[in-house]
């Protein structure tokens, strides 16, 4: 295969916005497309070799896969090495024993399917601090090349013309799923191969187009010129304008594909383009491009896994300088000499692949079977908030029935069995984090309640929430709410509590001091919004909702906005403690003007309710924020943390808020 060095250019075009996406750089919010284009290179490169072997009936697919084996497995495993001293230092158990999973999906070549299956959004925050997230587009590659010369095999017989019409309508399919995949299910269209398997088509596509008419290195035409800067452009414009909201990886996903399959087409060492990336730099990034790759999530995972708090700038800055140091180190010492039979034998490299394997699956059941390593948690305290971070609550159990047959009929009780209720806990999982003390604080005073909570339902709106999985049980739910408040079939007092301010912001907070909460877009929409503006809308929803319940007789306890942290409380206590030894206020707590600004909308809202005398406020600011630390709000007490994760209230939190409900019951 003639070796051409404008495609070493295409893969340094794809790896540096990669990097630069996963560094945080907004300008790069498209950086991601940077593998796409590795998707279609490998199409092209693996189709064209399978081609001339096929064609010399020189084929052979044991030496197929050495190929393959001596390409990827050597400075992945080196990578995978150098992550456990680091995993076992600075990962909390829960987080080991996903790290010890994707140990296990790596070698079995479906880590694809493991992040799939955890429900892990690609551009969520969780997904910054998996080390080995990255390793999903190896998977789709070697499933790929697991099935793909087998079929090209089996298939070589039938007419050219036939071939290509054949891959081409498969390819066609897999865009179509990709396209539907991208609206309706986007982990699967993001890390499956039936929704990429169309990237790596196009790849092979141009193969099968420049098998049969080989590319002239000296054309240099205007058509030539236009196409492969064209090409370039358009991998460009993705990696500049496409972010995180691009449905992908649908028919947006055309302009990175279609632009790299251009480039490969028309880019010769005559033309503009060819010249552009065959320069001397973007060659020799390309040639460590797989190192890269290879190196970049890791080193910024366990960087914001160390650090605790967002990454500073000189700080990322220096860890991209060391991927492609390390990348050059691994290129030039592991990669290169594993790359020749003469160097390493095709026996040394079947038994260092299968010895590989076998070693990391073992480090990753042991993590698995041992809880993470959990052991490693030491100290009471560290041990406590362990527990806190694994408490579960019979809150699920309600949720889960709620959502199978109508609530008022079936809601679960709190404190006191009553054929009366005293009072109904309402709202979402706000409310529903209030379940367990409340129940305590029940029994204490001989009170009867019902829970009539939805996670991520906001049952007092007239506004429905269009992007929730759950959104029929949502709407069934607070229709019930609604007529059965009108019929006076409620209990007289009402515990109303919701994350007011999500809903209304429509994204997580970022409190501006390192940790930040990604959630993607919520949209709640009813007929007012297009004639009132969003905000506008919701918030009247908010101020009717209650005035609708007070106007109906009812006694309203209504709580105001929780502070939110931005990142999982127990963890990040339990993290500062495994890794700084010790705990103050200020290591988890954030800014009270931050909250006062992103609330204050929300604030606006509520207190737009106006004053009656069946409503009761509860400010939970007030008891996080400046009670124990000035000019913030914290998050724990004396290492007891405040919350269950970033923004739902521990049974410690909630007994700080429910002291001022319970005389109100």
């Amino acid at each position: 295969m003639k070796y051409r060095r404008e495609i070493d250019g295409l893969r340094a075009l794809a790896v540096v916005p990669v990097v630069l996406f996963h560094a945080g750089f907004s300008l790069f919010s498209g950086g991601y497309v940077g593998v796409d284009v590795f998707f279609v290179i490998s199409g092209y490169l693996i189709t064209t070799i399978l081609l001339a072997e096929l064609h010399a009936e020189k084929f052979s697919i044991v030496k197929f896969y050495e190929r393959r084996a001596r390409r990827l497995l050597p400075a992945l495993f080196l990578v995978m090495a150098c992550c456990l001293p680091f995993a076992w230092l600075w990962l909390l158990p829960e987080d080991m024993v996903d790290f010890g999973q994707s140990l296990m999906a790596v070698v079995g070549f479906v880590s694809n399917l493991l992040f799939w299956r955890e429900e892990t959004g690609y551009f969520n925050t969780a997904a910054e601090l998996k080390p080995l997230l990255h390793t999903w587009s190896l998977a789709v590659e070697e499933q790929f090349y697991l099935l793909f010369p087998l079929l090209l095999m089996l298939l070589w017989k039938l007419p050219r013309t036939g071939l290509l019409v054949l891959l081409a309508f498969v390819s066609a399919i897999s865009l179509a799923i990709a396209q539907w995949g991208a609206h309706n299910q986007p982990a699967a269209a993001w890390f499956l191969l039936p929704t990429r398997a169309w990237e790596l088509g196009i790849g092979a596509l141009v193969a099968m187009h420049l098998h049969n008419k080989p590319l002239d290195a000296q054309a240099r035409g205007g058509f030539n010129q236009l196409m492969s800067l064209v090409g370039i452009g358009m991998i460009a414009w993705a990696i500049f304008f496409f972010d995180d909201n691009t449905p992908f990886p649908g028919v947006w996903g055309l302009l990175p594909v279609v632009g790299t399959a251009l480039v490969i087409l028309f880019a010769t060492p005559a033309t503009l383009g060819g010249k552009l990336l065959g320069a001397r730099s973007m060659v020799g990034v390309g040639l460590i491009s797989y190192s890269a790759y290879l190196w970049h999530q890791p080193l910024l995972a366990f960087a914001r896994q160390r650090n605790i708090v967002e990454l500073e700038l000189p700080v990322v800055w220096s860890l991209i300088v060391a991927t492609f140091v390390l990348a050059w180190l691994s290129w030039r010492y592991v990669e290169t000499p594993f790359r020749h039979a003469s160097t390493v034998s095709r026996k040394q490299v079947f038994s260092f692949s299968a010895a590989g394997m076998m070693a990391f699956f073992a480090v990753g059941t042991t993590s698995w079977a041992t809880n993470g390593f959990d052991g490693r948690v030491q100290g009471e305290l560290a041990e406590g908030l362990l527990a806190v971070s694994r408490e579960k609550t019979g809150q699920q159990d309600c949720w889960e029935a709620y959502i199978k047959q109508p609530f008022i009929e079936n809601a679960c009780s709190i404190g006191l069995k009553k054929e009366k209720a005293d009072f109904a806990l309402v709202g979402d999982s706000s409310a529903g984090a209030l379940f367990s003390q409340l129940e305590a604080f029940s029994m204490r005073r001989t009170l009867g309640g019902v829970d009539m909570t939805l996670f991520a339902c906001p049952v007092l709106l007239a506004s429905e929430r269009k992007d929730h999985s759950q959104r029929t049980a949502c709407r069934r739910f607070g229709n019930e709410f609604r007529e059965a408040a009108v019929a006076g079939r409620l209990p007289p007092t009402l515990i109303v509590s919701s994350r007011w301010t999500l809903w209304l912001e429509r994204q997580g907070v970022d409190n501006q001091e390192g940790g930040k909460e990604s959630i993607r877009n919520i949209t709640v929409a009813n007929e007012n919004t297009k004639k009132l503006g969003y905000v506008e809308a919701l918030s009247r929803d908010y101020a009717e909702s209650i005035q609708m319940l007070l106007a109906n007789g009812y006694k309203v306890v209504l709580i105001y906005p929780v502070p939110e942290m931005g990142w999982d409380v127990p963890k990040h206590l339990m993290k500062t403690i495994h890794i700084n030894g010790e705990l103050t206020l200020h290591d988890a707590s954030i800014s009270h003007q931050v909250f006062r600004q992103r609330n204050a909308r929300a604030y606006a809202a509520l207190n737009a309710v106006g004053d009656h005398e069946n409503l009761v406020r509860i400010y939970p600011e007030k008891l996080f924020c400046n009670s124990f630390i000035d000019g913030r709000c914290a998050a724990h007490v004396d290492g007891k943390p405040l919350y269950s994760d970033d923004d739902h209230l521990s049974k410690y939190g909630a007994e700080l808020v429910l002291e001022r409900v319970i005389e109100h019951l």
